[in-house]
């Protein structure tokens, strides 16, 4: 047998079906650990992925891409270094081509952090009134804070304050909060947040003179104590809820001065505990509910409406008994 053969035997053996073995390919992307807890904004820690083949062999070599599902919960660098930025929960990738593993990533803020997010958000920098804020010192010593015995946040007063920008989620982590002031700023924008709906404590909510768009979030219902809803003069839209009327405590609303359209709910009847409403200069239009009389209100402005109230004597005896009444006219007969 010459040489020639000899080897073209040895090539065929070595490679079984004369055939040349399969390059590695990822098959498997792991991440570890599956699961990160953050405690405190800016908090970091490290993810490692481990990528094999299709042989089972670890591929050390290969560039593995990091991301993060929602980066305002939880952003990733290169490297696999997770920071955390704000409450709740997010997954981070690792992925390889169209292969993928993933970790489990939950930022549980305490009090601290919730109001350094809502510094960050309405930027803080800029405020009137900023004492002792994002320092180590007892919360009750920042400015506009208040706590209760066991140190819980229980009431900001930021009125009058310079704030601007949105109003962050993570302020329904405060759950000891019984009221919120962040009137008169003007420049707090954007949606009034669904998580204010879990301050199951909240007797006030002040929101007004800022720049506030789009409708009243339903999860304000969950708000079983809430005594003041105050969120005149924004540029709130749609019509007024229905449900307005199924909150238990209320007993001073405050809606004008936004951009509401359509007609008074005839729930608004419902709310035995309401003395002070207040509905004027707003696009409603039509008779005033009748419901309204089941009311004891102590004011009742309801002008530069395209509001009518009924002509019957009934009703417009209880107009009168009203202490602090404005309104507009009285409907064609």
């Amino acid at each position: 047998m010459n040489r020639a053969v000899t080897m073209a035997l040895l090539v065929a053996v070595a490679c079984g079906d004369g055939t040349e073995p399969e390059a590695p390919y990822p098959v498997t992307v792991a991440v570890s650990p599956e699961t990160l807890d953050f405690a405190k904004l800016g908090e970091e820690l490290r993810l490692t992925a481990t990528v094999k083949d299709q042989n089972g062999n670890a591929m050390d070599t290969v560039h593995v891409q990091w991301s993060s599902e929602d980066a305002a919960v939880a952003s990733v660098n290169s490297t696999g270094l997770v920071s955390a930025q704000g409450s709740g929960e997010t997954r981070v990738l690792a992925a390889v081509g169209n292969i993928s593993g993933a970790a489990a990533i939950t930022v549980s803020l305490g009090q601290r952090d919730v109001l350094m997010k809502l510094f960050e958000s309405l930027n803080g920098d800029d405020w009137n009134r900023k004492r002792n804020w994002g320092t180590e010192t007892a919360l009750g010593t920042w400015a506009g804070v208040t706590t209760d015995e066991d140190g819980n946040v229980a009431y900001l007063a930021l009125a009058r304050n310079n704030l601007s920008g949105e109003i962050p989620a993570e302020v329904g982590l405060l759950k000891h909060l019984r009221g919120l002031d962040l009137g008169f700023n003007d420049n707090v924008r954007g949606t009034i947040p669904p998580e204010i709906g879990e301050l199951e404590n909240l007797t006030a909510l002040q929101l007004h003179h800022n720049a506030l768009t789009g409708g009243i979030p339903r999860e304000i219902l969950q708000l079983s104590r809430l005594d003041t809803l105050d969120l005149h003069y924004n540029e709130l839209s749609g019509t007024l809820p229905e449900w307005l009327g199924d909150l238990p405590a209320v007993g001073y609303l405050s809606l004008w001065g936004n951009d509401f359209t359509g007609s008074l709910p005839a729930s608004l009847g419902n709310l035995a505990s309401l003395e002070d409403l207040y509905v004027n200069t707003l696009e409603l239009s039509g008779p005033l509910p009748r419901s309204l009389m089941n009311l004891y209100l102590n004011t009742f402005y309801w002008y530069w409406t395209d509001l009518c109230s009924p002509p019957d004597d009934e009703f417009q005896a209880w107009l009168e008994s009203i202490r602090y009444h404005e309104g507009g006219s009285v409907c064609d007969q």
